[in-house]
């Protein structure tokens, strides 16, 4: 029954279900053509001053617009585009959305809310062809019932589990503040590469005179520059395996089917939230893995490809949703595709081939 079912029918059958990711699509739809009814904003917005939108939310007059940002900050500012705590949150940089805001100002015609009931419709009707027989109507209702309840609560789950980041990284960035004003720290944000025994004991000092804050800062730099060089390495997926991982043949990248469709366009390697800025509607995201906090960036981009995920990964679902094709568990796409290549993207196949 189900292998008779079309591929499309199968990425329907799990998306049209709303979220999290979709109602803050939707809220950031809505400030994108308010945004284009404010003169000011539009302009600043054409420039790509994302940085400078920022700022102006922050220190400058407010607005209904600033508010309207406001109140998107309110309820998902708390998102984070790393599960890492030393990351800021997309409230303290929200710099990608506003990126994503500017992207949804230049496609007027794309709307998440409209989009949402488009696939809605269109589930229910490839419900009703998948349960058409007497057979599927039996066993088949409870099942799919239960996958699709499963997909969309894949949203829920990392949208409660981040609402505790922000107070935790306020918390710990005043004890910072604290070892910063000693003279032990240079930087608040250093406090995140500090030993939780080596915390304790800075605080209960009460002056920088001894060797003690010198050498601590050293140990900080050091951290700070071992992360660097390391946050970008890709981890083996097995160690010492006798399998062969290679998922290469020539031009030809193979992965696993996520979202059905074929597309053309040019790459864009995402590796940390400032490369969101780039995206635009011509874009094949190519990235390691995708954070609910990415969602607004990737719904106008024509294709997307990671390097992990499965059927139910953060990528697939996003994908599914906003009918773009993707493919994912890519191993090594982001060292076998660089920015501007021009590929053919094949969601239903599974398959990324270079121009």
């Amino acid at each position: 029954m189900v292998a008779s079912t079309n591929k499309h029918d199968l990425d329907i059958l799990l998306s049209g279900f709303e979220n999290p990711s979709i109602k803050s699509d939707i809220m950031l739809w809505n400030l994108a053509r308010s945004a284009d009814m404010d003169a000011q904003i539009k302009e600043m917005f054409q420039q790509g001053s994302f940085d400078g939108i920022w700022n102006e939310i922050q220190n400058g007059r407010k607005t209904q617009w600033s508010d309207q940002f406001d109140e998107w900050l309110q309820e998902f500012g708390h998102r984070v585009y790393e599960l890492d705590i030393v990351h800021a949150t997309s409230g303290e940089n929200p710099v990608g959305y506003l990126a994503a805001i500017g992207n949804m100002l230049k496609t007027p015609a794309f709307s998440p809310e409209v989009n949402l009931k488009e696939r809605e419709k269109q589930r229910e009707e490839a419900e009703k062809r998948l349960l058409g027989t007497f057979l599927a109507k039996w066993l088949l209702p409870k099942i799919l019932k239960a996958a699709q309840k499963a997909a969309a609560m894949r949203e829920y789950r990392p949208f409660v589990l981040h609402s505790s980041w922000p107070l935790m990284r306020a918390s710990i960035k005043v004890l910072g503040k604290r070892l910063v004003e000693r003279g032990m720290l240079r930087d608040p944000e250093d406090v995140f590469f500090l030993h939780e025994q080596e915390l304790g004991q800075l605080l209960q000092e009460h002056n920088g005179k001894d060797n003690g804050p010198k050498a601590t800062r050293c140990s900080v730099a050091g951290r700070r520059l071992a992360y660097s060089c390391q946050h970008n390495a890709i981890p083996p997926d097995w160690l010492n395996s006798p399998f062969s991982r290679s998922r290469k043949s020539g031009t030809l990248l193979k992965g696993h089917p996520a979202s059905s469709g074929v597309v053309a366009g040019k790459v864009v390697v995402v590796k940390d939230v400032s490369d969101l800025a780039r995206l635009n509607n011509e874009s094949i995201v190519v990235t390691r893995y995708t954070t609910p906090a990415w969602t607004s960036a990737l719904a106008v981009v024509r294709g997307i490809a990671t390097e992990k995920g499965g059927a139910l990964c953060h990528a697939a679902i996003v994908a599914r949703e906003y009918r773009i094709p993707a493919v994912v568990g890519i191993d090594g796409v982001t060292e076998e595709l660089i920015e501007g290549d021009k590929v053919l993207l094949d969601g239903s196949k599974g398959t990324v081939t270079k121009n």
